[in-house]
């Protein structure tokens, strides 16, 4: 991110340090591999955005594969919960 503010030339060194912060802490807890904790509130926005992508890519990848009869799919030990696939509209 710092070579490409350089290449840039006049980009807000304060801009580059909250976009670095927001890249790094956007997993938001130690335990999901961020190496500090969220201080701004932007934050809170990517590490939402990221989260809902990943839930609704595990939704979508759960119906793609699904071959069971019926309106609700297998299972999925990821979700921990059968998805219902019987929607008309």
């Amino acid at each position: 991110m710092r070579d490409t503010a350089r290449e840039l030339g006049d980009v807000n060194p304060d801009l580059v340090q909250l976009l670095e912060h927001i890249v790094m802490t956007h997993l938001a807890l130690p335990e999901w591999g961020s190496p500090k904790l969220p201080l701004i509130p932007e934050c809170l926005i990517v590490h939402h955005a990221d989260d809902l992508d990943a839930k609704l890519e595990m939704y979508a990848r759960c119906l793609m594969k699904d071959k069971e009869p019926g309106d609700f799919t297998a299972s999925d030990p990821v979700l921990k919960r059968h998805l219902y696939k019987g929607r008309k509209v």
